[in-house]
This record gives C-alpha cells, structure tokens and sequence, in this order.
C-alpha cells in the first residue's frame, strides 16, 4: 500500500455535540482527529486511536488509526490503515484498505485492494477488486476479482461480470462469474454458475487426506475448462468440454456432463497456476 500523505490547510473547527467539523475550500485539505464531520471539495486527513467520520470529501480521504468508522461517508478516493474498520458510504474512484478487521457496505466507483485478516465486503466495484485476507466473504457486484486467502465465500450475492481469480485453502462460489474462474485451492465448492471456463488446481496436500482433501464439487453451472484434483463430484451442469485429471473419473451425481476427456493423476501434484 502506497505511503499516506497527511495533509494540513487552513480549517476551521467548531465543536458540534461532541463532533468536529470542518470545512475547507478551493480543494484545500485539513487534518482532523476524533469524531469527524467532514465537508471539503478538497483531500482529509484524519490521525487518532479512534476516528469516526461522516459528511463529504471531494478529494481524498486518508486516515490512519487504531479503529476507523465510516458512517455514511462519501469520498472522492479513499487510503485507510487501521486495526478495526466499519466502513458505510460510497467513494468515486480507488480504495486502499491496510487493517485487521473490515467490514464494507457500499459502492466505488474505481479499483479496491485490502489486505486485511477478516473481511466481509457488500457493495458493487466498477474497477478490479484485489484483496489478501486469512478470512473473506464477499457480496455484491464486481467487474473482476483477485484474492487469496485461507477461507473464501463468494455469496449468492455476489455477481461478477468479468474474470475470478483466487487462491484459498477451502473456496466456496455460489454467486455466477460472467467470464472464467482461475482457482487453487484445497478445496473448492462451485455451487453456483461460471459462464466462462475453469482452470481448477485443487490438490490435496501430503496425507493423511480427510474426505475433502482435494475435492472438487460442480453443483452449479459451468462452461468447461480444466481441472486437477483428487476427486470431482458433479450434481450440476458442465455445458462445455472438460479436461480432467484426478485419482478416478467424476462421479456424476444427477448431474450433465458430455464431454469429458479423463487423465489418470498418478500421484501427481496438482500444481498452482496448473493449466491442463
């Protein structure tokens, strides 16, 4: 994440019920801390333990803090390095999030990246979404995706109009990906659609295996693609062709799947990045 600029300009602040507000002109910036009101054509810094803001910043807004609150906040582009962030509101172009724990209701209208241990995002972005998170649900609309994480849902919520890339040790999709879904993974749940391919390297690490080592599950609908991986269990619909390398052929479970070209694993691992 780029280093914060932390601004000062001319301000003037009258306290408001507890609250400090605000307000600069001509595209200034100001610096501010505490219970922020913001109101600005121009950039916000915010610096304290613990910040909660509102209002409006045309310009960007950058805060750096212990817990950061955004209480329907609107903000030309926003940089946030904080252990707690609650975020509602929206923000017209980018968003940088540095933090432990965050949480995210609302539109932006450029590109996202967060590196964050829990994070639970609801909003729709207009550019790429980029993330590094030990725990990740996501909801909502996107262009494209790129994560890695330990722990990845992908929410019936969520609809993704371009591609999917993900690394996850167990990954869930029941939302639909309108392009293809690049994924390794432990384990992977396609509950939902893909109207793309897939390219699935899904391997089952050293043993002893449990029952999901490995495991790949298609309950929704897929354009074909390419797949490693210990077992395949297919109960939805594969419309296009499937390259298929795995410990033994798919069992198909009430599901459709026509064209199937099978290769024995052998052992072999499943590698990251495999492609077929």
């Amino acid at each position: 994440m780029r280093r914060f600029l932390l601004t000062t300009a001319a301000a003037t602040a009258v306290m408001l019920g507890g609250c400090i507000e605000v307000r600069a002109g001509g595209g200034g910036g100001y610096f501010a801390s505490g219970d922020s009101v913001l109101s600005t054509d121009g950039d916000a810094s915010l610096v304290g333990a613990d910040i909660t803001a509102s209002g409006r910043a045309g310009g960007e807004v950058s805060v750096v803090s212990a817990d950061f609150r955004a209480n329907d906040l609107q903000a030309g582009s926003l940089s946030v390095a904080a252990a707690d962030v609650r975020f509602t509101g929206a923000v017209d172009r980018d968003v940088e999030i540095a933090g432990a724990d965050v949480r995210w209701e609302g539109p932006v209208g450029g590109d996202v990246e967060i590196a964050a241990a829990d994070l639970v995002f609801d909003g729709s972005v207009g550019g790429r979404f980029s993330a590094q998170s030990a725990d990740a649900e996501l909801s909502g609309r996107f262009t494209e995706i790129d994560i890695s994480a330990a722990d990845v849902e992908i929410t019936r919520n969520a609809e993704i109009s371009g591609s999917l890339e993900a690394a996850a040790a167990d990954f869930i999709h029941d939302g639909r990906v309108g392009g293809d879904l690049t994924l390794s993974a432990r384990t992977a749940k396609l509950n939902g659609d893909v109207d793309g391919e897939v390219r699935l390297s899904v391997d089952p690490g050293r043993r002893p295996w449990n029952a999901e080592d490995g495991l790949v599950e298609i309950n929704g609908r897929i354009g074909g693609g390419r797949i490693c991986a210990r077992t395949v269990v297919i109960t939805g619909q594969v419309t296009g062709p499937l390259a298929l390398t795995a410990d033994a052929e798919p069992e198909i479970q009430g599901g459709s799947a026509a064209d199937i070209q099978f290769t024995a694993r052998n052992g072999e691992r499943c590698e990251r990045g495999w492609e077929g």
